[in-house]
């Protein structure tokens, strides 16, 4: 979903609109920054340090 989200900040002019609908539609498909558990996201942050 955050490449939607990059892809339409760039192109289309009402895309928060967009983005929240894809977001409704699609919620099951895609894995959001909120579906990551903390000690997930330490462990992927370490990675990259």
């Amino acid at each position: 979903m955050m490449v939607a989200q990059i892809y339409l900040k760039h192109t289309l002019p009402d895309r928060q609109k967009l983005i929240q609908v894809f977001i409704q539609k699609y919620r099951e498909c895609f894995m959001l920054p909120e579906d990551i558990l903390e000690e997930e996201r330490q462990k992927i942050l370490a990675r990259y340090k």
